[in-house]
């Protein structure tokens, strides 16, 4: 068995796995526990987000707390090594609103209008902005990264020994799982271009997250890059707000 947990293939086949398992069962079980909340956590996309992604960290953490040879402080659940806050800030912003533009002008302008996709784009109405900054900026990107940079990049560290791009094979599968969990796009947008739009942008934020969860072993620092890039990605909808 051990033999077997040293294959870099063998260890990434079981880590999908195990992340396809605590996503499948959050949900499952969400499902079942919104249906004893008030009727608005059933019907509202962003209420009923918050019982799944509690759900979503308290499995990664309890599967963390089971694993034997490792501790809390080993997923990166500690204080962070030293960095430039300064540069993770301007990278991260710089990401998010270049691979917007990029992404956007590929996905959303050529592509779309090329095939003639007329389907619907977008998330659902929040009714609030407010609701965005608790749900989406916050709560999200606490328990996501939590999954991803805390879990899941820990449990690659195999990976570590092989770079492509001056990064390491962990950062980038960290980014990479990041991106394609944002597939789940397609259960309120019935636009392939959009979609894409959106996996692209994550895998890219997806990738710095797991850098800086890499350059500083902790989880903190990435928490702080999915933050920004949720707000850097809604400077649209917050300068409407601010201006409607």
């Amino acid at each position: 068995m051990n033999k077997l947990l040293k294959k870099p293939m063998i260890v990434l086949i079981l880590v999908l796995m195990l992340g396809y398992i605590i996503i499948n069962c959050s949900g499952k079980i969400s499902s079942q526990l919104v249906k004893l909340l008030p009727e608005i956590f059933q019907t509202d996309f962003y209420l009923k987000n918050i019982s799944f992604k509690f759900l979503f960290v308290l499995f990664s953490i309890v599967t963390m707390l089971l694993i034997p040879t490792m501790k809390l402080s080993d997923f990166g659940l500690k204080l962070p090594k030293k960095i430039s806050y300064f540069k993770l800030i301007w990278q991260t912003v710089a990401l998010t609103l270049g691979g917007g533009i990029v992404y956007g002008l590929l996905f959303m302008g050529l592509l779309r209008n090329l095939f003639g996709d007329t389907n619907e784009m977008g998330f659902p109405d929040s009714g609030s902005f407010l609701k965005i900054i608790i749900v989406v900026w916050l709560w999200s990107s606490i328990c996501e990264e939590i999954f991803n940079r805390g879990l899941i990049q820990s449990l690659l560290n195999i990976f570590k020994k092989y770079k492509f791009c001056k990064l390491t094979l962990s950062v980038w599968i960290s980014g990479i799982i990041f991106g394609a969990m944002h597939f789940s796009v397609f259960k309120f947008s019935s636009s392939i271009f959009f979609v894409l739009f959106i996996v692209f942008n994550a895998t890219t934020i997806g990738v710095l997250a797991a850098y800086y969860r890499e350059k500083s072993e902790s989880v903190y620092p990435a928490i702080m890059v999915h933050i920004l890039g949720n707000v850097a990605g809604s400077l649209p909808l917050l300068i409407k707000a601010i201006l409607g």
